[in-house]
């Protein structure tokens, strides 16, 4: 359905193939940073929940392929993935997910329909993964998961994430600083910068489309950027 198309697609606009492209595209500079700066650690990805069931429309599969095929050309096995895991949803919304009160602003649709304690869950299982790569954004309740209130293991990485569920601009930066929040793919805000002459490769086309926000940049980005987040 439309509905889920959404849940598995928010944030891109393009047709499907160069969305496909651009999602692999910054995964895949996303895994370079973390191979470059967490060499060697153990990682968990978190991804979609609903690729699990047959019979949803294709680019729910296609999308998050792209998304952990970027991630593994990335890091190029300097990284130790310890699994792909698949958030538990809330029972009442597995079966119909389009009868959920989603905010439509909201990039990661799936943060309105995980299960209250699935970081909790994940984090009973796979308790000594440093590093958890999400794809699909953040739960809502987020500041009460111990994933994240923990000050140790897991630091978390975030592709196009709702900002707003991390908390105000001061609390996000403290994230970076604490390097809790080690890095976060967004959409570069703005129109679209012209596209390189010659021939663009990956990194041309992640710049213009995206930034990739670490403790590094975070102040500069927000000082720029001053609506990426709240």
């Amino acid at each position: 359905t439309a509905a889920m198309t959404t849940i598995c697609s928010a944030g891109t606009s393009a047709p499907a193939s160069a969305a496909l492209e651009l999602r692999e595209t910054a995964t895949r500079r996303l895994g370079q940073w973390l191979a470059e700066h967490a060499r060697g650690q153990r990682v968990l990805v978190l991804s979609n929940p609903f690729t699990r069931e047959p019979g949803r429309p294709e680019p729910v599969y296609a999308f998050e392929a792209a998304g952990i095929r970027g991630l593994g050309r990335g890091w190029k096995g300097h990284l130790d993935l310890e699994a792909i895991v698949f958030p538990p949803i809330e029972p009442a919304w597995a079966r119909q997910p389009e009868a959920a009160p989603i905010d439509p602003a909201s990039p990661t649709p799936l943060s309105y329909l995980l299960a209250a304690d699935a970081w909790d869950q994940i984090l009973e299982h796979h308790p000594k993964a440093d590093i958890w790569v999400s794809l699909i954004g953040v739960p809502l309740n987020l500041s009460a998961t111990k994933a994240w209130r923990q000050p140790d293991r897991p630091r978390i990485a975030l592709l196009l994430p709702d900002m707003r569920m991390l908390g105000a601009g001061p609390a996000i930066e403290s994230a970076f600083r604490s390097g809790k929040l080690l890095a976060v793919v967004l959409n570069r805000p703005g129109p679209l910068p012209p596209a390189p002459g010659g021939s663009a490769g990956p990194a041309d086309e992640f710049d213009r489309h995206f930034i990739l926000v670490t403790d590094q940049n975070a102040a500069e980005v927000r000082r720029r950027h001053p609506n990426l987040w709240p």
